[in-house]
C-alpha cells in the first residue's frame, strides 16, 4: 500500500495511470492509501480497470482502436504522412483534400490505398461544383475509399447521394449493409436533421434514371440515413458558425436520439469537432455523450502537417487573444468569413481593408490614388492590372466564362482580384514564401491556445518533438487519467492538487 502524500506523487499517478489495473482505497488511522492489490480488510473504494467504455459500435464501423479523428485541414495540410501515423496510433486520419484537384486528389488516395488500411477524404460543398463533386465521388467509390467527411453543406448534393447509396444491399439476414460512410460536420440542427433523414427522394429517382444506382439501391434509399456518423462542428479554424461546444453539442446530441427511433439496425453516433485540444476538453464531449471526438488545429503545429516550418512556429506560440475573423476566399462576395491566427501576419488588418474597400466601391477605378497606391505597393505587390492578368490566367484553367463577365462588370472584377490574393495567401502560408510573411494567411481555431497552455515546459511545447501520435496518445491518456480521479473525488476520496491533473509524456 502506498499512503497518498505528497511524498508518494509519482508512485500514485503510475498506478492510476495503469488502466488495466483494480485500484483498492483504504483509510487507515484517517490517512488514505492505495493499492493496485487487494488487503486483508474492506477497502473504502474500488476503482475498476475501465472506467469508461468507448462506442463499441463507432469502434467496429470503423475499425479503429480509440474514437478519436485528426480532422482534415485544406490543401493537404492533414497529409499522407498525417493520416498514416494516426492510423498507426488505432485512430482515424481524414486527408485535407480541399483546395486540391481531383487530380492532385486521386494521386494521394492511390498512395493511402497502398499503405493504409482505414482512411477518410474531405469533400468541401463548393456551390456550382455538383458536377465535378460526383465525378469525383464516383471514382472514390471505384476505388474502394469507403470513408468520406462532408463540410459546408446546406442540402444533399447528387454526389453525396450518390456516394451514399453505391453498394447499399440487404445481407442473408434481411440486414441493410452500407459500405460507404460519411462523417457529416454540421454546426446547425437544421442541417443535422437533413444529414440524419435518408436521401432526398427526387435526386435518388435522378439517379437511378441516369444508370447511377441500383433499383435495389433506390428502394433501399429511404430506410438509411445520409450520415450515421455526425459531427458537431463547435469553434474551430477556418470556415466556422462560432458556435460553443456547451450549447451546439447537447442540441445534436438530443437530434440523434431522436432520430436514432427511426432507425432499428443502424446505430447513429455524434462526435464533437472544435476546441478539442486536451485531456480536459476531450473529457467535457465525452461527458456530454459524444461517441468519438475529432482535433484540427493543433495537428497542424506537427512534424507530419504538410505546412512550413513558420506556420508551426507561430501556431505553437499563440495564445487565447490571437485569433480573428476575417473573409473567405470562396465566400467572398456572400461575406463568408473564415477563422485565422492573426498575430504574425499582417493578413487580417489587410483582408478587412480589401472588404472594406469592395463594399464602399463600385470598381478599383474609383479608388483614390493613396488607397490604390497602398493596394499595389503593400497588399498585392504589383499593379492591379497585372495581378488581374494573373488571376485571367488562373479562370481560364477553371472557371474561363467569368473572365468575360468580369471584363464587363467592374464590381465582378473588383471581387475576383479580391479573392486571388484571398486564395493565395493560404498558399504562402503552406509553401514558407519567405516574400510573403506578412500576407501569411493560417487558418486556426484557438483550441491550439490550450493545447500550447497544457505543453508549456514539457517536450510538446516544441512543434519540433509535435507529432499526431503522441498528441493522440497524451489526450486520450490524459482522458481516462481525469476520469478516474473524477471518480476517486466522487467517493470521497482527499486527493492532493499535484495528483489531480495530468501532463504530457512520452508515450511508446
Amino acid at each position: 500500500m502506498i499512503q497518498i502524500n505528497r511524498k508518494n506523487i509519482g508512485l500514485i499517478k503510475k498506478l492510476i495511470l495503469n488502466f488495466d489495473s483494480k485500484l483498492y482505497l483504504y483509510k487507515k488511522n484517517g490517512e488514505f492509501y492505495i493499492s493496485d492489490s487487494a488487503e486483508n480488510y474492506e477497502p473504502e473504494y474500488i476503482l475498476p480497470e475501465t472506467n469508461f467504455s468507448f462506442s463499441k459500435t463507432f469502434l467496429k464501423r470503423f475499425e479503429l482502436k480509440y474514437p478519436y479523428i485528426a480532422g482534415a485541414m485544406a490543401k493537404g495540410i492533414s497529409s499522407v504522412e498525417m493520416v498514416k501515423n494516426i492510423f498507426k496510433t488505432g485512430c482515424l486520419g481524414n486527408f485535407g483534400s480541399a483546395g486540391l484537384s481531383n487530380d492532385q486528389i486521386i494521386k494521394n488516395v492511390d498512395i493511402l490505398k497502398s499503405e493504409t488500411p482505414t482512411f477518410g477524404i474531405n469533400i468541401i460543398n463548393i456551390p456550382g461544383n455538383q458536377n465535378n463533386e460526383l465525378e469525383l465521388l464516383q471514382i472514390l467509390d471505384k476505388k474502394g475509399v469507403r470513408i468520406i467527411s462532408a463540410g459546408a453543406y446546406i442540402k444533399m448534393t447528387p454526389g453525396l447521394v450518390f456516394y451514399r447509396l453505391k453498394g447499399v444491399k440487404k445481407n442473408s439476414d434481411g440486414k441493410i449493409i452500407i459500405p460507404n460512410k460519411i462523417l457529416a460536420k454540421i454546426s446547425r440542427t437544421e442541417i443535422a436533421k437533413r444529414f440524419l433523414s435518408p436521401p432526398p427522394a427526387k435526386t435518388v429517382k435522378n439517379l437511378f434514371d441516369k444508370g447511377l444506382i441500383t433499383r435495389e439501391e433506390m428502394l433501399l434509399a429511404e430506410s438509411i440515413p445520409m450520415s450515421s456518423d455526425i459531427i458537431a462542428e463547435a469553434d474551430s479554424g477556418g470556415h466556422t458558425d462560432k458556435q460553443p461546444a456547451v450549447s451546439l453539442f447537447p442540441e445534436i446530441y438530443l437530434l440523434k436520439k431522436q432520430f436514432q427511433k427511426n432507425y432499428e439496425s443502424i446505430k447513429l453516433h455524434a462526435g464533437l469537432a472544435g476546441g478539442i485540444s486536451t485531456p480536459w476538453s476531450a473529457y467535457a464531449a465525452f461527458s456530454m455523450g459524444a461517441d468519438f471526438i475529432v482535433t484540427g488545429s493543433i495537428n497542424q503545429s506537427c512534424l507530419e502537417a504538410n505546412t512550413s516550418k513558420k506556420v508551426k512556429f507561430l501556431l505553437s506560440k499563440a495564445l487565447q487573444g490571437d485569433f480573428d475573423l476575417v473573409p473567405s476566399a470562396d465566400t467572398f462576395e456572400l461575406g463568408g468569413k473564415v477563422q485565422i491566427l492573426k498575430k504574425g501576419s499582417k493578413f487580417s488588418s489587410r483582408s478587412k481593408y480589401l472588404e472594406k474597400i469592395y463594399n464602399n466601391y463600385n470598381s478599383f477605378e474609383d479608388l483614390p490614388d493613396d488607397d490604390k497606391n497602398f493596394i499595389e505597393t503593400k497588399i498585392l505587390k504589383k499593379k492591379i492590372e497585372e495581378e488581374w492578368e494573373s488571376t485571367k490566367k488562373y479562370l481560364k484553367k477553371i472557371k474561363p466564362d467569368l473572365i468575360d463577365t468580369a471584363e464587363k462588370n467592374p464590381r465582378k472584377k473588383t471581387a475576383l482580384i479580391i479573392k486571388s490574393y484571398l486564395g493565395q495567401s493560404s498558399w504562402w502560408a503552406v509553401s514558407g514564401d519567405e516574400n510573403r510573411e506578412e500576407d501569411f494567411q493560417i487558418w486556426s481555431g484557438p483550441s491550439i491556445s490550450s493545447f500550447n497552455s497544457w505543453v508549456k515546459g514539457s517536450f510538446l511545447e516544441s512543434p519540433e518533438n509535435r507529432n499526431v501520435s503522441q498528441l493522440a496518445k497524451n489526450i486520450l491518456n490524459g482522458f481516462l487519467y481525469i476520469s478516474r480521479i473524477k471518480l476517486l473525488i466522487g467517493a470521497g476520496i482527499d486527493l492532493l492538487e499535484e495528483i489531480m491533473d495530468y501532463y504530457p509524456e512520452k508515450i511508446k
